[in-house]
Formats: structure tokens, C-alpha cells, sequence
């Protein structure tokens, strides 16, 4: 069967073109995050040491710039490279001399460690100035590195300089690979050879099938000459200790590695500021947490489905409710009840969500009149780990009210558009014909009126999603929710950037799917619409005009 003949179902096919939509809204989000972190006052890095913490250092900050890749250029960079950028900067801060910048050559000595010593020996060759005292700083911070250290610094070189070639790392990383969970000598090779052996201890540490002891080995050895402690303790934490291993390998391992001819030709736009932070959300390393160190993914991985709980019992409360709220008020326009009950929904509707959880707080929740709900988190200390019924009535009881602060305005906002949308219906003929037909009022309003006044409220369910994540900020926030909005709230509150990134990248695609639920919806209401007749007509007009 040829590949051309194999035609999807329509529904496929209409899923499929929203999701190819969806591509470049994701990329639009990814450049407002991108324009949150640049376009913020103040410098993103600085910030971390504000809000009553100690103030960081030159050397903290310079590394909260690296998280953010703010030391690469915005767009473009003219000449991309990996360790021979590195060995650079060292050279040009070391001709300095006297002139100044001793904390920079300093930091850039720890940054390096035995990475440049080939550069170094041969700028002591040809007379650089301070290229001698810097690998004497190495050799002295390096003490292990080779066999015992010779009395010249020039015997010291010769010895220690094969050891760093790629061939011999290459091997000694191969031996480390190959070790038994109980067997460390390889290792201990390695760290002896200092930052130069650290691709080969990546290429471990991130190895999925290597097993747990291997990795451990990899992960102390790695910590030892990398300025990152990652090791693996006994308790549960793998996952998390090699995300942050991943995260720390994409943001350091230009200044480890010397660049092929296609990293250098693609990294003209990939090592730029825009490059690596979309880089990092194709292939979702949202890395870690800066008020906490946590990966990011765990953490949203934890707060998503108690938002996506709230929503979305929120948003089906709110289309139960207003629904036949609206069909009533449409069917009884202009009746003191009906009246009464548009003032009611106007009212509810202007009213703010924090004093609405303030004032069922204050009615509900036992601080002023009734105790019938807590207001405390989502589960009672008792039940933290009841399970079957016990367990669900306990967290139902516990999301009551924030459900409800959640419900009452697009609860309004449907019923008012259901109202409007059925008034259009009611004056149609083919109700008077219906009810022309000896139906019953029931059945002309219920199964001929509403399929075709549903048509506009299905349209807002996109709209509510939004809504519904974003009021989430305030709710989760009152009621101590361990959600996405307690969560965005403290990332902003801290200027958290990769967790404020990772909560607006996933709100977009909730936001996606909605719209897609929407759109899916007006086919399974009215007979009339069907996705595969738009397509096929869509289909088959390409074609006439093509022909």
C-alpha cells in the first residue's frame, strides 16, 4: 500500500492540523518568557540575593548569569567555540600583569583547572607572561594529577601532559565504564586527572543503562572536580540528582568540551542567549529550582494535577450550573425572577475572587460562624495516608471551597451568553415549526433550541481555561494548595525564572488543549457540524482550485 492512500480519520486529521497550530503559539510563549527574563529590572542573577537574603558574591552571580546563559551573545555569535574560548580569556586576563584583574584570573584558574595547561605550556614556550605562575597554580591545587610531581616545572609538564591527551582519557574513561559496581580505581584515576576528565564522567553519570553503583561512582568522582555536588545518597532521589546533573551538563559543557565543525557551524544561533533557552524547551531541561534546587519537572509534575483538579471541576461545575441557568432565564425573559436572578449573577460577577474565599472563609470554614470545611491545605494530617473512599472524601472535603471561589464567575459569565445565545434561538422558525408539530415546550427547547444555542458557549470553554489557571494564583495561594498557582506565586515572589518559564510553557498548553476541546465539542453538539465535512470540503476546494 503506498503511503499517499493511507488517509486518517477526520478527527485525526482535524487533531493533527491544531496540533501543527499549536507549534508556533508554543514558540510565541517561549519568546515571552524568554523577553520575561531580559526585560525585567534589574540583573535576573543579582536578583537572587534580594528579598532579605545575604547578598551574593562577584563569583555567585557571575554563576546565577551562566543558569540563564546571559554571558553568551542575545542572537548571534560570530565565533562559537568551546574550550578554546575558555583558554582565551585565561590567556587575555593573564597578559594583564599588574594592570588589574586578579579576581578574574582567579576565577578563570578554578574554571579551567587542567583543561588549559596544553594552552598554558605552550604560551610559557613562547614567553607569555603569567603563563608560568598559572600552571604552577594548577600544578598546586592538582597534587595527585600524574606521578610524583619532578623538580622543574618543565619535567612536571612533560610527565602530566600525556595523561590529559583525548587517547588516554578516552581509554581510562572506557576502564571506568566497564568497572564493577565495587570497583573505584577507575575512577580515582579520573578525578585525579582533574576538570579534563569530566566529559568522560558525563557520559557515565547520564548513561540510562549503566546501573545505580556505576553512576554513584560517576557522581562522586564528577563532584570532586566539577564546582557541583550531585552525589547519590541512600534514599530516593535518583531521579532528581540526575536532572540536576543534566541541567548542569547543558549549561557548562561549552567550557568542557572542544566544538566539532558542525557544533561550530550550528552555534552560530545555538550558542546565543535565544538558541540555548529554546534549545532547553525542545528537549525539556527546565532545570532546577533556584529557591529550593529541586528539579523543575518533579515540581511541576506535582503541582499540575492539583490545578488541573480545581479547573476542572470548576469549569464543569460552571457549564452545569449556567447552562440550564441560562435556558431558564432565556425562557422566562422579563419576570421578577428572572430579573432577580440577572441582578444576582451581575453582582456575583463583579465581585473579586480573594474576597469571595475571604467571606467562605469566614462563613464555612470555622473562624466565624459555621465549621463545615477546612481551609488548610488538601489533606487532614489524620489522613495523609488513608487510602480508597476515606482518602478521596478527604481531599473532596478539603477542595470544596476553593472549587467554589473558582465556579461562581464563569458560572455567570456561561449562564449570561447561554441566556443571550438562547433568546437568538427562540424567535427562529424552526421552533415555530416544531412546536407547529404538536411537540411539547420541553422538547422544543431541549432537544431543537439548545444544540444550536450551545453553538457560542462552546466557544468561551477556550476562554475560561485561561481564567481558570490564572485565578488559580489567588485561590491556591489563600488556601495553602500545593498547585500551580502557590507554585507560580513563589517562583515570581523569589524571581524563580526556570520555574516561572516551565509554569508559563505548561498553562500555554493547557491553554491548547482547551481550545481544542472547544473546537472537537461543536462537531458532538450540532449534527450540522462535523470535522471531516469542513475538512473534506476543505479538501476538495484545494483541490478544484488547484486544478
Amino acid at each position: 500500500m503506498k503511503l499517499s492512500a493511507v488517509r486518517l480519520p477526520p478527527v485525526a486529521r482535524f487533531i493533527g492540523r491544531r496540533a501543527l497550530l499549536a507549534v508556533p503559539t508554543l514558540f510565541g510563549v517561549a519568546v515571552v518568557t524568554f523577553a520575561l527574563v531580559h526585560l525585567a529590572p534589574g540583573d535576573p542573577a543579582e536578583a537572587q540575593g534580594g528579598h532579605g537574603r545575604t547578598p551574593l558574591s562577584k563569583r555567585d552571580i557571575e554563576a546565577q548569569r551562566r543558569i540563564y546563559f546571559l554571558d553568551l551573545p542575545l542572537f548571534w555569535n560570530g565565533d562559537p567555540r568551546g574550550v578554546e574560548a575558555l583558554e582565551q580569556k585565561l590567556l587575555a586576563a593573564l597578559g594583564q600583569g599588574a594592570k588589574g584583574g586578579g579576581d578574574q584570573r582567579e576565577q578563570l584558574l578554578k574554571q579551567c583547572g587542567t583543561l588549559c595547561l596544553p594552552a598554558l605550556a605552550r604560551a610559557q614556550k613562547a614567553g607569555k607572561a603569567g603563563a608560568a605562575k598559572a600552571i604552577d597554580a594548577i600544578r598546586a591545587a592538582h597534587e595527585s594529577l600524574g606521578p610524583p610531581a619532578p623538580a622543574t616545572r618543565a619535567k612536571w609538564l612533560a610527565a602530566v601532559l600525556p595523561l590529559l591527551a583525548p587517547q588516554a582519557l578516552a581509554k581510562l574513561t572506557a576502564r571506568a565504564a566497564a568497572a564493577s559496581g565495587s570497583d573505584e580505581a577507575p575512577f580515582k584515576q579520573l578525578t585525579a586527572r582533574g576538570k579534563a576528565a569530566l566529559p568522560g564522567l558525563m557520559e557515565i553519570v547520564l548513561d540510562t543503562n549503566a546501573s545505580r553503583a556505576l553512576r554513584k561512582h560517576a557522581c562522586a568522582a564528577a563532584s570532586d572536580v566539577a564546582d557541583f555536588d550531585g552525589r547519590l545518597d541512600q534514599g530516593n532521589k535518583d531521579h532528581e540528582v540526575f536532572t540536576a546533573w543534566r541541567a548542569f551538563w547543558y549549561r557548562e559543557r561549552r567550557d568542557h568540551v572542544r566544538f566539532s565543525g558542525s557544533e561550530r557551524f550550528f552555534g552560530h544561533v545555538t550558542q546565543t542567549q535565544f538558541g540555548r533557552w529554546i534549545g532547553r524547551l525542545l528537549s525539556l531541561q527546565l532545570g532546577v529550582s533556584l529557591r529550593d534546587g529541586r528539579p523543575v519537572t518533579r515540581k511541576i509534575a506535582e503541582a499540575l494535577p492539583v490545578t488541573l483538579l480545581l479547573g476542572g471541576l470548576a469549569l464543569l461545575l460552571a457549564f452545569a450550573l449556567g447552562i440550564p441557568l441560562g435556558v431558564w432565564s432565556a425562557r422566562r425573559r422579563g419576570r421578577p425572577l428572572e430579573r432577580a436572578a440577572s441582578v444576582t449573577m451581575f453582582t456575583l460577577f463583579s465581585l473579586p475572587s480573594f474576597w469571595v474565599a475571604m467571606m467562605l472563609i469566614l462563613l464555612f470554614g470555622g473562624v466565624g460562624y459555621l465549621d463545615w470545611f477546612p481551609i488548610y491545605g488538601l489533606a487532614s494530617a489524620q489522613h495523609e495516608n488513608a487510602s480508597g473512599m476515606t482518602w478521596l472524601f478527604d481531599r473532596l472535603h478539603h477542595i470544596v471551597l476553593p472549587v467554589l471561589c473558582l465556579t461562581y464567575l464563569p458560572a455567570t459569565l456561561v449562564a449570561q451568553h447561554q441566556r443571550e445565545a438562547m433568546l437568538g434561538v427562540l424567535g427562529q422558525d424552526y421552533m415555530r415549526t416544531a412546536r407547529a408539530k404538536g411537540l411539547s415546550e420541553r422538547a422544543v427547547l431541549w432537544r431543537h433550541g439548545l444544540p444550536n444555542g450551545l453553538l457560542p458557549t462552546i466557544t468561551l470553554l477556550g476562554l475560561y481555561v485561561p481564567y481558570v489557571i490564572g485565578g488559580s494564583v489567588i485561590v491556591e495561594r489563600i488556601f495553602n494548595l500545593p498547585g500551580m498557582g502557590l507554585l507560580a506565586f513563589e517562583a515570581f515572589q523569589s524571581r524563580d525564572y526556570p520555574v516561572i518559564m516551565a509554569v508559563t510553557l505548561f498553562s500555554a498548553l493547557v491553554t491548547i488543549a482547551g481550545l481544542l476541546l472547544s473546537d472537537v465539542l461543536y462537531g458532538v453538539v450540532d449534527p450540522r457540524i462535523r470535522v471531516g465535512a469542513v475538512l473534506d470540503a476543505r479538501d476538495s476546494g484545494a483541490a478544484g482550485g488547484a486544478s
